[in-house]
């Protein structure tokens, strides 16, 4: 039991079962963690803050990362495959290729 002054929270009181109110925290963390590194590394301080606040089960995280997020040269080099690296790295070096 927690005890918040006058007021007892006891497990058995919450308004849901536990095992939903698990699966809502395992289904938000991960979202969150990922909208809110990319809001930070966009630079994009008004989204990292609104998502640090505001908690929607995810919602608005995922709207976010679908709609909103900048796409940034990083991220779509993360996001690629070892292709695009290789390509890039290829036209750095004027096209040439070297016998592995």
């Amino acid at each position: 039991m927690l005890y918040f002054g006058d007021y007892t929270l006891a497990y058995n009181s919450l308004p849901i079962p536990g095992w939903l109110l698990v699966l809502a925290i395992v289904w938000t963390i991960p979202w969150k963690g990922v909208a809110l590194w990319r809001a930070a590394r966009n630079h994009q301080r008004v989204w990292f803050v609104v998502l640090l606040i505001f908690n929607s089960l995810a919602i608005l995280e995922i709207l976010y990362l679908k709609f909103w997020q900048k796409e940034c040269a990083y991220c779509s080099l993360v996001e690629g495959s070892e292709d695009n690296v290789s390509q890039q790295d290829d036209k750095q070096n004027n096209n040439v290729n070297l016998p592995s």
